[in-house]
């Protein structure tokens, strides 16, 4: 089966929320060229974005898991 008829499955990291676009607004279907993209998104990472808001270290960090 081609790439184009899959389906793609992406586990996203704490880093695709805190370090670039946000995960919404990059076209997956594209990005990973395939048809269809199912993301994943673990338990830990609501875990590791709810430290975040409260980081003394980063400013954007601390927003950025915010707006998540």
């Amino acid at each position: 089966m081609g790439r184009k008829k899959a389906t793609a499955f992406a586990f996203l990291d704490t880093n695709i929320f805190l370090q670039f676009r946000d995960f919404d607004q990059i076209d997956w279907l594209r990005e990973l060229g395939y048809q269809q993209v199912c993301l994943v998104i673990a338990p830990i990472i609501f875990a590791e974005l709810e430290s975040f808001k409260y980081d003394r270290d980063s400013q954007r960090r601390r927003e950025r898991s915010r707006k998540v």
